[in-house]
């Protein structure tokens, strides 16, 4: 939110679905949330979007149909509100519903199988497009169309921070017309290369500042997600005590699985 209150960033694509660009203060206009927010739902039938202080997402509908299409069965009895999305085979509608058109309210993350929400990947190409310098953080660059994103502009440098190696770290190596170096491979975590980075644009003061306020803004932030996590413990403890026979099965971890199969990128 410095970088940008500051001038140095412009915009901020995210393939996170953590909300946690638009708690620091990032507005709506200078970030692409490219596979959703978790604090955020949608009308299915007039679109207005709205931004909550609880996660949204229906889980146990999401199970439902994970475990019907694993087993073949389930204990867990099926949400009145639910509907299968035909793409992902999970259901987004959250179980509210619109307070303008009384349609029902979907979540907004895009799971294995759906499209991005055009206007949202629009805006992202057209910032890519305009972007002379691109900095990626801790992403492989491997989930397309997001990857495309990064090499949109020909001419723009690229900084990649990643432990792993990515299939576009020879683009940090590009020279201008004149021979010069315009992006860097940095191979380490993003909290390091970003200290680094705002100890030298910052002053002594505004850097003091920013250290200072950083444990204040990590309490926040941990707040609103635990929030989050409460809230969902508590739909589910609700649900629970609605029907003796209901019963959520727990799945074995399973390396790059998520139960239910939500493409959750935090």
């Amino acid at each position: 939110k410095v970088l940008l209150d500051k001038g140095f960033i412009k915009h901020i694509i995210s393939q996170n679905g953590d909300g946690l660009h638009k708690l620091s203060g990032i507005p709506n206009e200078n970030i692409s949330e490219l596979h959703g927010n978790v604090f955020e739902e949608i009308c299915e039938e007039c679109r207005t979007r709205f931004k909550r202080d609880f996660y949204t997402l229906d889980d146990i509908s999401g199970q439902y149909y994970d475990e019907i299409e694993d087993f073949g069965k389930t204990d867990i009895i099926l949400p009145k509100h639910a509907q299968r999305c035909r793409r992902c085979g999970l259901s987004h509608r959250t179980g509210r519903k619109c307070s303008k058109c009384n349609g029902y309210l979907i979540d907004t993350i895009i799971n294995f199988g759906d499209l991005l929400e055009d206007n949202i990947m629009e805006r992202a190409e057209e910032n890519a497009v305009k972007a002379d310098l691109v900095i990626s953080l801790g992403t492989t660059m491997a989930v397309t169309p997001a990857n495309g994103l990064v090499t949109k502009n020909k001419s723009a440098g690229l900084v990649i921070c990643n432990r792993q190696k990515t299939d576009f770290d020879s683009v940090c190596d590009r020279r201008n017309k004149d021979n010069q170096k315009t992006g860097a491979r940095v191979y380490t975590d993003c909290d390091v290369l970003m200290k680094c980075v705002m100890s030298l644009l910052l002053n002594t003061n505004d850097l003091i500042k920013w250290e200072g306020e950083r444990n204040v803004r990590i309490v926040r932030y941990d707040a609103q997600r635990k929030g989050a996590d409460l809230n969902k413990e508590s739909e589910k403890a609700s649900s629970s005590r609605a029907t003796s026979n209901y019963k959520v099965k727990s799945k074995g971890k399973k390396e790059n699985k998520v139960t239910p199969k939500r493409k959750k990128n935090f």
